[in-house]
């Protein structure tokens, strides 16, 4: 299958790796643009960026004002699935047409309790056990 990957955090370089090492074609990564980040602001790339460019795969920087672009690279790639693992962004609806097969999304706890910036942090808060 041909797969696009979205995604920014580290939670998503395990799927990442595991993609690589498949028989699937890991077409392009999607993530964040870089941003200011530490004391002195100086421009970061997400660890899901580093990873693309360390592996030679295409990496775009997903913005609002990049999406048209975006939209028209992706028709192009004529992706089969969207895995989608800690994005920071809703896909807009008419990219959810573009993959033969609906989006996979993979999130680290249980959808839509534990959503938003510290899923994994508010679970634990909330008192969330492993299950057996």
């Amino acid at each position: 299958m041909n797969v696009v990957f979205w995604g920014s955090s580290p939670f998503g370089l395990a799927a990442l790796d595991a993609l690589r090492a498949s028989d699937h074609s890991l077409l392009a990564v999607l993530t964040t643009a870089d941003k200011p980040k530490g004391r002195f602001q100086k421009k970061s790339s997400s660890p899901v960026k580093d990873w693309a460019v360390s592996h030679s795969i295409p990496c775009l920087d997903y913005t609002k004002e990049t999406s048209a672009e975006i939209y028209r690279r992706l028709s192009e790639l004529k992706p089969d699935v969207f895995a989608v693992v800690a994005f920071r962004h809703i896909l807009p609806s008419e990219f959810l047409a573009l993959p033969a097969k609906l989006p996979l999304n993979i999130h680290s706890s249980l959808l839509p309790r534990w959503r938003g910036a510290a899923p994994i942090h508010w679970a634990i808060l909330g008192g969330m056990q492993k299950p057996a």
